[in-house]
Order: C-alpha cells, then sequence, then structure tokens
C-alpha cells in the first residue's frame, strides 16, 4: 500500500493511506484544530511553537502523547462499558488539560493574556 502523498509504504489510517511522516501531520493539524478551537486567541504559528516544545519535538501527533504524562496524568481507563481499555478523560479534553498546565507552569506571562479567552469545552 502507498501513501495518499508520496510513494512510501503506508498503513491504513482513519480511512486513508498515510505514511509516518504524513501521518504526523494529519496528527499536528487534528490538534491544532483542538487548541485553536480552545483559545482562539492564539495564532495557529504560536501554537506550533508552544506545541514542539510541550512535546520536545517538532514531530509530534497522537503516538507521542506519553511525553504530555509528565506534564499532567492521563488519568483512568475504563475497565467496563462499551468504552472499555479507553481512558476516562477523551484525548482532546486531555490535551486541553495538560496544554493550560504547560502554558501555566512554562509561560505564566502568557497564560495570563491568554487563560481567559479559553473556551470551555465538553468533549
Amino acid at each position: 500500500m502507498k501513501c495518499d502523498f508520496c510513494d512510501e509504504e503506508a498503513v491504513l489510517t482513519s480511512g486513508y493511506h498515510y505514511c509516518q511522516k504524513h501521518a504526523r501531520g494529519q496528527d499536528r493539524i487534528a490538534i491544532h484544530n483542538m487548541i485553536v478551537d480552545t483559545f482562539p486567541s492564539i495564532t495557529m504559528t504560536r501554537i506550533h511553537q508552544l506545541c514542539s516544545e510541550m512535546f520536545g519535538t517538532e514531530d509530534y501527533g497522537f503516538s507521542t502523547f506519553p511525553r504530555l504524562y509528565a506534564i499532567i496524568d492521563r488519568g483512568p481507563i475504563l475497565k467496563f462499558g462499551p468504552r472499555m481499555g479507553w481512558y476516562a478523560k477523551p484525548q482532546a479534553q486531555y490535551l486541553m488539560d495538560a496544554f493550560s498546565k504547560f502554558l501555566e507552569e512554562k509561560h505564566p506571562q502568557f497564560w495570563l493574556r491568554v487563560k481567559d479567552d479559553r473556551i470551555e469545552r465538553f468533549y
């Protein structure tokens, strides 16, 4: 199977064929969109800079979420029900909590400027 964007070998990701590089690129777009939906006053360029710092790499995606566990605990895994084996806290909510805590601890002046612009979402 070839990637939908290039000739590299690919895997099926959410119904699309992506190589590792393009899968991470799509992940970054989703992560950036989650953040801008919650913090509309932060520019995409600044979001990318902050996420690169928060994840410790510019090549971040959903597979690098374990790097955020040092910032905030991921929470319990559900042991029963239709979402058994999933984390109790949805991924988008966890990202927002980790991002908020990261800003508060590492960029307190910036946090003071954007915290009141935060739109609370219930995922």
